[in-house]
């Protein structure tokens, strides 16, 4: 019998340079383990502190670190439209154009900044009160313009949003949604706007109100602050570009949470959980999307799964001398290394999970090393997966 062949990923594979060009790079914690000029996965402890990360390649989670370190300032001005579109869906009824939705929201300010009412604080009008909830989101962009301009950039680290800041961020927004909610429930809009509007529509259009008034203030604070860290750090063009890319990823997560909260609005108000030729996405699934072509979004989710997975068993595999088959069991037996088990079970309808996973596993490996003897082209099995199913936009 012939001696059992090892499994082993080469170092020369190119799927491991694409892993540190097109995840690494983008991730906060892989970009971490960056030492010496080294690869990530060149880490003495690589497969260790990798599996304790929260978000890894390939997951659906809404805001994915690595996709929302991925998306450029052309994902995000077209995500802004679609929710922005998604969100005023309930006022078109009521408005049949975008510039009879603009007067809409100026009357609306205007009445509201007009009516004082007795706050917790004294004397106050709706727009006082929208504005100081504007506050609590510009507070959120001033916080990372500190700590991420001027604390990371300062001392020559790589400028990123991390797990936490977008916690942080989705925190604040989500609070501002429910906050919006219950002040469209509030007498004054019955009285002073239309009370026969519905719980839907005063939502929408309280929601379009505030983020006109976000905007408003936003200009005000932004240039204030830029004023302040030019005069500090004499570095004004630099801080200008990176800030208004933080900004935006801040109204990227607004803008989502409370559109979506207005589907979830417009479905208790009509009592019908009816799918929509056009639905919410979450920031992750709508880049992954841009990515794909407008496909759907766990195509390309699973390539960087694959990659992942490919760059742990290089490092995992260097000091151990196993077969495909038993790496393919390790893997399996690991939900750490799968977020598709519903795919993996619509192909065995008695839900053999763990059979499936090393099928799938053995299957994938075996194409890499058909891949790899065959020598036909110098890029590695994945990425040529990967260069194939991106637009040419996003190839690296």
């Amino acid at each position: 019998m012939a001696p059992r062949e090892s499994f082993k990923i080469d170092k020369n594979d190119p799927d491991l340079k694409t892993f540190e060009q097109a995840i690494a790079n983008f991730h906060p914690e892989f970009y971490a383990l960056k030492q010496n000029g080294q690869p990530s996965y060149e880490h003495p402890d690589f497969c260790e502190k990798v599996l304790t990360f929260t978000h890894l390649p390939g997951c659906n989670e809404p805001y994915d670190i690595l996709a929302m370190n991925l998306l450029n300032e052309d994902d995000i001005k077209h995500y802004l439209h679609d929710c922005l579109v998604l969100l005023g869906r309930p006022l078109g009824q009521l408005v049949k154009v975008r510039k009879n939705e603009l007067k809409l929201i100026k009357l609306v300010i205007e009445v509201m900044d007009s009516v004082t009412f007795d706050g917790e604080d004294g004397k106050t009008s709706g727009i006082l009160e929208l504005k100081k909830l504007a506050g609590r989101v510009l507070a959120q962009w001033i916080k990372l313009l500190y700590n991420k301009i001027i604390v990371d950039d300062i001392s020559n680290k790589k400028v990123s949003l991390t797990l936490d800041d977008v916690l942080n961020i989705s925190e604040v927004c989500s609070d501002v949604a429910d906050i919006l909610y219950d002040s469209s429930e509030d007498d004054f809009l019955n009285i002073h706007i239309d009370k026969s509007l519905s719980t839907n529509k005063k939502y929408a259009l309280l929601s379009k109100v505030f983020l006109s008034i976000c905007d408003e203030v936003r200009d005000v604070a932004i240039q204030t602050e830029l004023d302040i860290l030019t005069n500090n750090y004499k570095v004004k063009d630099r801080l200008i570009n990176k800030e208004l890319n933080i900004n935006n990823y801040i109204d990227v997560i607004l803008s989502y949470e409370l559109s979506k909260y207005s589907e979830r609005v417009k479905k208790e108000y009509t009592g019908v959980n009816m799918k929509r030729n056009v639905e919410l996405l979450s920031p992750s699934s709508f880049l992954y999307m841009r990515y794909r072509f407008g496909k759907k979004a766990d195509d390309i989710r699973r390539t960087y799964r694959w990659l992942f997975i490919k760059v742990w068993l290089y490092g995992y595999l260097k000091d151990k001398d196993l077969s495909a088959r038993n790496v393919a069991e390790i893997l399996a037996d690991d939900d750490r290394f799968f977020y598709l088990n519903e795919h993996t079970q619509k192909d065995h309808p008695d839900s053999d999970v763990f059979s499936a996973r090393v099928k799938t596993l053995t299957n994938q490996f075996s194409r890499w090393k058909k891949h790899t003897s065959s020598k036909e082209c110098e890029t590695g099995y994945l990425s040529g997966v990967l260069e194939d199913k991106c637009h040419r936009h996003y190839w690296l």
